[in-house]
């Protein structure tokens, strides 16, 4: 667990941890000394970022949307704490993370734009989460589903599928 959650939090050889200090458990995690002027450095690749947080909160909003039950007080509440999360991580987006394709995706003025519509979509749902109002939370968690595939399609890496899988042994 501590290996891959190093993986996700802090790539090996990353060069966004300028001020680390001493590495922890078998070199994985790096402590950072406190930052006083500006904002903290996004220690985590994109990736971390959509497994840990964007994956949960979105599926999270997915199964709530398409559920035939009527929502009660801790749905809502779970729905409108995974559209903050969705929010809050949009931003995390727009800076440059610590992963091998970050830097690149960064710079590019589409991942911005989707990191953008993925905020903005997020908001969206919110903004249906505070008004209670079903029939307009389904129309927005199916927004954010276009806009998550959108930047999927667009983004995405996958490793190229194993050929000898489709072999007949």
């Amino acid at each position: 667990m501590v290996a891959s959650l190093g993986a996700l939090l802090l790539a090996a050889g990353c060069d966004r941890s300028p001020r680390a200090q001493t590495p922890t458990q078998a070199g994985q995690l790096t402590a950072v000394e406190a930052i006083t002027d500006g904002p903290l450095p996004l220690l985590t690749p994109y990736r971390g970022l959509m497994l840990g947080v964007i994956d949960w909160s979105a599926y999270g909003i997915f199964k709530l949307s398409t559920t035939d039950r009527p929502m009660d007080d801790d749905d809502w509440s779970a729905a409108g704490m995974a559209a903050v999360n969705l929010i809050a991580t949009s931003t995390l987006l727009s800076m440059e993370g610590s992963g091998a394709e970050d830097k690149r995706r960064h710079s590019n003025p589409a991942w911005r734009g989707m990191v953008s519509d993925l905020q903005n979509a997020s908001v969206l749902v919110a903004m249906a989460v505070h008004q209670r109002n079903r029939a307009e939370f389904v129309r927005m968690a199916n927004l954010l589903a276009d806009t998550c595939q959108t930047c999927h399609d667009k983004f995405r890496v996958l490793p190229p599928p194993d050929t000898s899988l489709f072999a007949v042994r």
